[in-house]
């Protein structure tokens, strides 16, 4: 079955920190970075098209949701 993932890569070795597959199969977007109000870094990617689209917030320990 073919999965679109969200990978973080060290920036040292490129070695892969933590991954998530994408629940809409599909994640053509770039991603954004960004801090939350809690200070914690946040990787944000637009996934889906048309009525299935979904903006998906991951912190970079690899947990849903960024506050």
């Amino acid at each position: 079955m073919l999965r679109s993932r969200c990978c973080a890569l060290g920036t040292r070795d490129g070695s892969v920190k933590w991954q998530a597959d994408l629940a809409a199969l599909r994640g053509y977007a770039n991603p954004i970075s960004d801090r939350g109000a809690n200070g914690v870094q946040c990787i944000v990617i637009a996934t889906g098209g048309r009525d299935q689209a979904e903006r998906i917030a991951f912190s970079l320990d690899g947990t849903h949701g960024c506050a």
